[in-house]
């Protein structure tokens, strides 16, 4: 072999790593494995160990619901309010209570007792007066949505602005009994022709929200005394032996719409 040919042969035999590297290479893969083991060993102690984590429940706070939604949706109340009449003067509700329902009425307000009939109440044993502002109703009781007190106050002022101020005049007294047999009322006769077209107007506005109309047998009164329990056949009688008050009249210039404590003022056209 020439010495050219040895010297080629020469540059291809393998090179040889340093011992240095080979033994650090040797360390890194011993710890690689070292790794693998310690986490599966500890995976598997934490499956076998592992135990179970109790849950505290969660407590769930109920909120109220809006009173404004709960207008919306009435309904039987846990909590519903219980009237007392005693508190009162014996009078008992027409129609149970009902969140975001109004108890309302149509009628003409008189004010305080006209001269007379103080003195007719006075000689009657077990009678009371009537609570001031005294009034000539043009309707039933109603059970009102809140919702309807705007439209409807609205309806009726427009009506009312077509019927011209009238006058009534008040004579003769009576005697009647409420529809549930717990009041019996003295009352003093309306009579006026405006009374007529006053209570058409007012059924006529509360049809939209299918209120019932005033009584079929219109009476207009205005009730100054009363006792509690049927007591109309007794009242009668006592009556019967006292003069009647002297004949009045009252200038009505306006109607009014009360709604829970609330009175709104319904005018009249002007003459």
């Amino acid at each position: 072999m020439s010495a050219e040919h040895r010297a080629f042969m020469h540059h291809l035999t393998p090179c040889r790593l340093p011992v240095a590297y080979l033994a650090a290479s040797s360390v890194i893969k011993t710890k690689k494995m070292d790794l693998l083991k310690c986490y599966e060993s500890s995976s598997g102690s934490e499956s076998e160990d592992e135990t179970p984590v109790k849950v505290e429940p969660v407590k769930i706070v109920k909120l109220e619901v809006p009173s404004s939604i709960l207008t919306l949706f009435p309904g039987n109340d846990e909590n519903a309010h219980q009237d007392d009449p005693s508190m009162h003067q014996g009078r008992v509700r027409s129609f149970a209570h009902e969140r975001g329902m109004w108890a309302g009425l149509v009628s003409i307000e008189i004010g305080q007792p006209i001269s007379g009939w103080t003195r007719l109440l006075d000689s009657l044993e077990g009678v009371n007066r009537c609570t001031p502002p005294l009034h000539v109703s043009l309707s039933r009781p109603l059970q009102l949505r809140h919702i309807w007190i705007a439209p409807l106050l609205a309806d009726l002022r427009k009506r009312a602005a077509q019927l011209k101020q009238f006058e009534i005049m008040f004579g003769g007294v009576t005697v009647f009994v409420n529809d549930e047999k717990t009041r019996t009322f003295i009352s003093v006769e309306a009579i006026g022709g405006g009374l007529e077209a006053a209570c058409s107007l007012a059924e006529a506005s509360g049809a939209e929200y299918r209120l019932p109309p005033y009584y079929e047998s219109r009476h207009f009164h205005v009730s100054i005394g009363w006792a509690l329990g049927d007591q109309e056949t007794r009242l009668k009688i006592a009556l019967a032996h006292q003069p009647s008050p002297p004949p009045a009249s009252f200038p009505v210039t306006q109607l009014q719409l009360k709604t829970g404590h609330q009175i709104h003022q319904v005018p009249l056209q002007r003459v």
